[in-house]
């Protein structure tokens, strides 16, 4: 290198690097805090900076491994410090490397320009350090703030692999002209080689970004269509639960009907017996609701079916005349999901006696309120809102609750679930004035 131009010294990249980790401590859900994390951040920035100061008179031939132990060191302090998948925190830590190597790149690139080549004093060496690193991390930070994150813990090896591959991609032909300035895309010239890491470093992010923003895309419409399928099903379960009551009270009256001719039994012991018997078995299926809101009557119905079925005791203190404003297919996927889900919560409970289900649907000032309680047994993690599922097939779970989620958001809604002390609430506020566009 020209004295003009030199390379980035190392304590820079290592800052960069260690920048960017720090980023991803700040956005995703922590495994420590408070010492442990500050302690274990030092550290990182300790080792990360001996690594590739103490390196850099290196040959090229030992210079990629040590780029790739200084790759490894950050992975592991993010998998020491977050939570998610190994594939998860690779995929951020590649993102971090990009980062960390456009960011030095950029700043010693103006570092060299307007120190070396121009010859402003080097008092302002910290001032050009702070001001580019604190806006490249700080534009990095706000671009991460705003990709949503609610199902990055599920990236799979493929995206994985996609995104380390770009990263290393974009590190290699940003540095091919410090290995070999003969080869077809490099350069001889130090300004271009300074130009070219650059732009590689900056279009390789750019690229990691748009396949970012694309997996995210293809999840919400995968997602999208996976909630309008459950609200399709839901509404066929309606029209399903609809023809079982109707068969119930069917034969409700059938037998209403030959109670009657049994009275005629001329042994009165029998025909008290037999009477009797018939009348008890009547009561299981004696169910009438009348809440003011017919689709809302079929589902508690239903409900109240599957209570009876597991020994649920369930009560239900409903103004359905409240939810007119509603549509029946809103109504089947919000009541329908809710009771479901309490249900399915408490039928594994293993003293009857806590079997508990409770169902209030009211009117508070300009709001309906909708909230459904219910015991429950062991432990229930929350993540991004969606209580976290124990079961092994975990691909489909949460989505009773973002069917719930989805369908109260049409009517400017808003859903809080509160599990605590062996006792889970769901609670939905909708404003009553609100109707979902046409």
């Amino acid at each position: 290198m020209t004295p003009a131009y030199q390379d980035i010294p190392r304590i820079y990249t290592a800052a960069a690097e260690c920048f960017a980790c720090f980023i991803y401590v700040f956005l995703l859900k922590k495994r420590m805090n408070g010492k442990k994390l500050v302690l274990c951040s030092v550290l990182f920035f300790a080792f990360q900076s001996v690594l590739l100061v103490t390196t850099d008179n290196v040959s090229d031939t030992y210079w990629i491994p040590v780029m790739a132990a200084a790759f490894l060191s950050m992975w592991a302090y993010l998998r020491l410090c977050c939570s998610g998948s190994w594939t998860f925190i690779g995929y951020m830590t590649s993102a971090a490397f990009l980062q960390a190597e456009l960011a030095a790149s950029l700043e010693w690139q103006l570092h060299s320009y307007v120190f070396f080549y121009r010859g402003l004093p080097h008092v302002f060496i910290p001032v050009l350090f702070a001001a580019v690193y604190g806006g490249a991390f700080s534009a990095f930070y706000f671009l991460e703030k705003l990709i949503t994150r609610e199902q990055k813990s599920a990236i799979n090896g493929r995206e994985f692999v996609l995104a380390f591959c770009i990263t290393v991609f974009s590190f290699a032909f940003s540095n091919l002209s410090f290995v070999d300035s003969s080869l077809p895309f490099t350069s001889q010239s130090v300004k271009d080689i300074f130009n070219i890491r650059t732009l590689i470093d900056g279009m390789g992010l750019g690229i990691l970004y748009a396949y970012q923003n694309r997996i995210e895309e293809t999840r919400l419409k995968n997602e999208l269509t996976f909630i309008q399928t459950i609200l399709t099903n839901q509404y066929k379960n309606f029209r399903n639960y609809r023809e079982s009551i109707e068969l119930v009270h069917i034969k409700y009256h059938d037998l209403k009907h030959q109670i009657e001719a049994l009275r005629a039994e001329e042994d009165p012991e029998k025909r008290r017996q037999w009477i009797n018997s018939m009348e008890k078995e009547l009561e299981l299926y004696e169910i009438n609701f009348n809440t003011g809101n017919r689709v809302l009557d079929t589902i508690l119905s239903s409900s109240q079916l599957l209570c009876k079925k597991y020994h649920i005791h369930s009560t239900y203190v409903v103004d359905g005349s409240r939810l007119d404003f509603i549509e029946d297919s809103d109504i089947c996927s919000i009541f329908g999901n809710v009771l479901d889900n309490a249900v399915e919560a408490v039928q594994h409970v293993a003293e009857s006696e806590k079997r508990l289900v409770h169902l209030s649907v009211s009117a508070q000032r300009s709001f309906i309120v909708i909230q459904c309680e219910n015991y429950f047994t062991g432990k229930i993690s929350m993540e991004n809102g969606i209580p976290q599922t124990g079961k092994e097939n975990r691909e489909y779970h949460g989505y009773g609750i973002k069917s719930i989620q989805y369908t109260v958001k049409k009517y400017n809604g808003n859903v809080v679930i509160e599990p605590a002390e062996n006792w889970f609430r769901i609670t939905i506020l909708i404003p009553v004035r609100n109707r979902p566009p046409a």
